[in-house]
This record gives structure tokens, C-alpha cells and sequence, in this order.
């Protein structure tokens, strides 16, 4: 069901202008042209069979406990049938607690000197006996103002709802709305005869609205309160909405279910998207696509986005990034190892979202499907992804013609393969060379790679000096470097021709520090915690300082009129 609001606004008399608003139920199917015909004006009855508890950022359950309209409980206690012989021995009740309170001299004294007073200066016999009362003067006041008391506290008294603390108060709010749905739940399914006890209409959709959950929460907490969340709105008679700017929460949420708001800053508008996911006929990329965005959310909230291959580069990145534009969180600016597998429905996804993004991928030269394979793989994900632009590949070559094919076929040190590198670069995509991301840092801080690497290093060197001059056995070299070069699908791959003699000495490191069972994340945690950040922005890999650049240019919003807020 679609229901929209329509509303104008015009000058007129009234200092703030005049609305004229439609409520309208759209009956066309959605996708299909809405006319004037199939939109149908909602009658207020309908509308009031509708109803919507706003939970605030702000949460006050104290106000939401008092019998007034639109509140949470106070709706059915109104609606709860009251007996009149019950009625009569409250009401006999309020009157024994407040003679027991004036028996006590003192406050009796009160009570005679407020009398006296109110005597001496009204004259209207109707209201002319004032008197203290406790516990309400009615039997509407009582019921009227309901509270809620919280034991064992560390004080020898309940507390009341006021002395919470803000989180305690959250989760109390959340209660009170879980309860009442739940009631609701039983009152239409009459569960024990419970609905002769009330005289209540009850609404044919509950609409819960609830507004930055993540608000005193504790983090440990959000998942058991997004559990509980969705579990009222698996009720029948209700919906949920939530808002948020939490990935803490977004991790908990279906992406089938977001729906993605960012604010143009060129139009000072609001443009609200469903999420750009894989379509039922790949489901390997929708399975994948989705756990990603359920592991990385942040990207959804994101000024602009990193796409990397994996965990190296969530370490890496974010340092290259500081060292050039300042602190990559601080600037909105997201890293994730979502790169290589089915890359094209993530550029369509950031794409769709207007959402900035650059993507980091390994060479992999000499290795199985890397180097020209590589390149084509990015060449065509692009053209994909982007079905009607036109783009100037280097030679003029086009993707579906036979020198492009020819690609793979040629040899990995083929210099125009740096050609090819550098126009992916303009378009965001670009390559750690000349293997992978773990290589192209330990080439360029080999010092601080090799000392992580300690007892293990591959000259035999255990017992001299740490400047030893020693060299690797040759014999040592070339099993690394087959190691290397053979460790990707299929165990296929090159002799390490197209490397230099400095880059060879370096295969026996990268075994030890990245192929054995030390970790990639903490051997890059490990080399770079003596390297000051003038440093590594000066030797680190020069992809990652033409990374970092168009990153800072995207978010700076200058080439791509980039979007501020989602």
C-alpha cells in the first residue's frame, strides 16, 4: 500500500504562508504511470485506522507514561474497563491515605494555613474548602498518572523512571513500545478472553518509526535491540522504520531493506534509493555483494570509498591515505576489501548511491591470470559496467576486437602494459605492481620488512650482525621465487623473468613474511610502527600516492560533484 502527501506552499496574508496539502492512496502498481485516475483521495477515517508511535533521538519515558493522547500506554489505560465497585474502593482508598497523612501534626498545620489562606481572599462559595490530598484527588488522577519503580536499587527505595541513567531510560522506552504492540497482538487474537477487559478500537497498522536507536545505547546491546526490532515487526498489524547513521546498525540490517538517503548539495534536496544488488539470476555475486555490505555497512556512509582485495590492504590504505590527505575516517573515507570478485557490482552499487570510489587491485605479474589478464578482466568490468560510454583505450584498440583478445598472449613485460596501467588509473582503477600490494611495500621499505622477519631470514644470518653483507644462496632465491610466482590458482606461473635482480632478492622475504603462518595484517603492523608519516608519504608504492591524490580530490567534491551526507 502508497500513500503520499502532496503539499504547496504560498505567500498569503499569514506571516508564514499558506499549505495546501492532499493526502492521496496510489493505486497503480509501483513502476507503473501514475495518473490522476489511479490516485484516490484518503479519507480521514482511513487514515485514523493507521497509527504511528514516533520513538525520538531524545527518549523520555517518563512523558510517555501520563494518560494523554497519542502516547505510548496511555491509549490503553483509557481504554480499560473500569468496574464501578472497583471505581468505589479507589476512590475510598485516596481518601484513607489522605486523612492518614493530616493525622501527623505537622502536616495538618500545613493543610490549615493553606485553608485559612485561600478563605481569606476568595469569596466564591463553590471552591471555598481547600485541602491537601495525597495519592490523587480522584480516581481519574490516579489512574490518569501510572509509574513505573525499578528494584533492588543501591539505595534502600525504588528509583522511578527520572533517575535512570540515559541509557537505562532507551532501553525502558523500547519496552514500553514492545509491550504495547504485544498486547495489541493478544487483544486481536482475543488470547485468554483478555479483550472483554478492554473497550478499544485497534488500529489496522501500527507504523513504528524510530529515530537513531544507537542514541545511550551501549554498542553490545544494538544487536539484541535490532533483534527484538525485528521481531515486532514480524507482527502482523506492524511495521518498522528505523533511522540511522550507525553502521553498527546497518550490519544488522537486510540490504534488500535499506533504503539509502543522501543529501545534493547543488539541489538542497534528498534522494532516496533502494540498494543496486546482483539480480536473481547471479546469485554468487548477490550472495557475495550482500554478505559484504552486511560485513563492511560503513561504505553506505561513506564521502567516498576504497575498494582494495583484502585485509593487507585495510591496513595499508588508510596510512597511505593519512599520510597525503589527513586521516582517512576523519575525512568520511572508507576502506574495503571488497575488490577482484565481482568488482563491476560494486562500481554499479557506489555508482547508483552516488557514492565516490577508487579501486585498488593486485597485478599478480607472472602469476596465473595476472598481468594482461588482469588488465582485461578491469577493461572489460568497465565496459560492463558502463554499457553506453565510449571509451579511448590506448591504441585505439576496441574490446571486441582481435588485438584486444591478443592481449593475454603477451608477454608480461610487453612495455606497453604500463600504457594500459596508466589509463585505468584515470578512470579509478588502479594496480599495486608489479605482483601485489604485500610486494610493492616490501620493495618499497625493505628495511623495515626484512627486521620484522628476524630469525627467519633467508641468508643465514642468525648469528652476525644485523648489516651483515651476506647474500642469499641462489638455490634459496629461486624456491622462493617459484613459491611465489606458482602460489595462485592452478600452481601456474612465470620464472620471474620480468623482475629485476633487486625485486628477485626480495621472493625469499615475501615467503616468509607473507605466504607462511604469519599474518599479512600483523606483519604490516609490525614493519611500518617505526615509520613516521613524512616517511612512508615520501618511499611508499607510487600507485598508492596516485591513489590517495584522486581520493582527496573525490571528497573534496571537485571533479565528480560529490554528495556530502547519507
Amino acid at each position: 500500500m502508497r500513500i503520499r502527501l502532496s503539499a504547496k506552499w504560498s505567500r498569503s496574508a499569514n506571516a508564514e504562508g499558506s499549505i495546501d496539502g492532499e493526502v492521496v492512496f496510489i493505486m497503480a502498481a509501483e513502476g507503473e504511470l501514475e495518473t490522476k485516475e489511479n490516485c484516490v483521495a484518503a479519507k480521514r477515517q482511513l487514515l485514523d485506522s493507521i497509527r504511528m508511535i514516533y520513538v525520538p533521538a531524545s527518549r523520555n519515558p517518563k512523558a510517555e507514561l501520563r494518560l494523554t493522547s497519542g502516547t505510548i500506554v496511555g491509549g490503553l489505560i483509557r481504554s480499560v474497563k473500569w468496574g464501578e465497585a472497583k471505581k468505589s474502593a479507589i476512590r475510598d482508598k485516596i481518601g484513607e491515605i489522605s486523612d492518614t497523612v493530616l493525622e501527623e501534626p505537622g502536616a495538618n498545620a500545613i493543610n490549615k494555613s493553606l485553608h485559612d489562606a485561600w478563605g481569606g481572599l476568595d469569596s466564591d462559595s463553590r471552591y471555598g474548602n481547600a485541602r491537601l490530598t495525597f495519592g490523587g484527588g480522584s480516581f481519574e488522577s490516579v489512574v490518569s498518572h501510572p509509574a513505573v519503580t525499578f528494584s533492588p536499587t543501591p539505595e534502600e527505595r525504588e528509583y522511578e523512571v527520572e533517575e535512570l541513567g540515559d541509557g537505562l531510560k532507551s532501553l525502558f522506552y523500547f519496552s514500553m513500545v514492545k509491550g504495547l504492540v504485544e498486547l495489541e497482538g493478544k487483544l486481536r487474537q482475543n488470547a485468554d478472553g483478555i479483550k472483554e477487559h478492554f473497550d478499544v478500537t485497534l488500529p489496522a497498522l501500527t507504523l513504528l518509526a524510530v529515530e537513531e536507536p544507537e542514541n545511550h545505547i551501549a554498542p553490545h546491546l544494538l544487536g539484541k535491540l535490532m533483534l527484538e526490532l525485528r521481531k515486532t515487526g514480524e507482527e502482523s498489524h506492524c511495521q518498522v522504520i528505523v533511522t540511522s547513521h550507525s553502521p553498527a546498525i546497518a550490519g544488522r540490517v537486510e540490504p534488500t531493506e535499506v533504503r539509502h538517503f543522501r543529501m545534493r548539495r547543488e539541489s538542497n534536496s534528498t534522494i532516496c534509493r533502494r540498494l543496486a544488488l546482483p539480480d536473481n539470476a547471479e546469485a554468487e555475486a548477490c550472495k557475495y555483494v550482500r554478505g559484504s555490505l552486511l560485513a563492511y555497512p560503513e561504505v553506505l556512509f561513506a564521502k567516498a570509498v576504497v575498494l582494495g582485495e583484502g585485509s593487507s590492504e585495510e591496513i595499508v590504505l588508510p596510512r597511505a591515505i593519512g599520510a597525503l590527505c589527513g586521516q582517512a575516517d576523519a575525512n568520511g573515507i572508507s576502506v574495503a576489501p571488497l575488490g577482484g570478485r565481482h568488482v563491476n557490482h560494486f562500481w554499479r552499487l557506489f555508482n547508483e548511491l552516488d557514492i565516490p570510489y577508487v579501486t585498488l587491485l593486485d597485478l599478480d605479474r607472472e602469476r596465473f591470470g595476472g598481468g594482461w589478464g588482469r588488465i582485461k578482466y578491469a577493461v572489460n568490468k568497465l565496459e560492463e559496467f558502463k554499457k553506453d560510454e565510449v571509451f579511448d583505450w590506448p591504441g585505439g584498440i576496441s574490446t571486441d576486437s582481435p588485438e584486444f583478445e591478443s592481449l593475454g598472449k603477451r608477454g608480461d613485460d610487453d612495455p606497453e602494459l604500463d600504457e594500459w596501467i596508466d589509463c585505468l588509473e584515470s578512470k579509478g582503477v588502479f594496480f599495486s605492481a608489479p605482483l601485489d600490494l604485500d610486494f610493492a611495500m616490501l620493495c618499497a621499505f625493505p628495511r623495515a620488512y626484512k627486521a620484522v622477519d628476524g630469525a627467519n631470514d633467508p641468508r643465514n644470518v642468525k648469528n652476525k650482525p644485523a648489516r651483515s653483507t651476506a647474500t642469499i644462496p641462489t638455490e634459496t632465491r629461486q624456491h622462493a621465487i617459484e613459491c611465489v610466482l606458482h602460489s595462485g590458482k592452478r600452481g601456474s606461473g612465470g620464472d620471474g623473468s620480468t623482475y629485476t635482480e633487486e625485486q628477485k632478492d626480495l621472493m625469499p622475504y615475501y615467503k616468509s613474511l607473507f605466504l607462511g603462518k604469519r599474518g599479512k595484517p600483523g606483519t604490516h603492523i609490525l614493519a611500518l610502527a617505526d615509520v613516521d608519516d613524512e616517511s612512508f608519504g615520501k618511499q611508499m608504492p607510487k600507485a598508492l600516492k596516485h591513489l590517495a591524490k584522486m581520493v582527496s580530490n573525490l571528497v573534496s567534491g571537485s571533479p565528480a560533484g560529490v554528495d556530502d551526507e547519507a
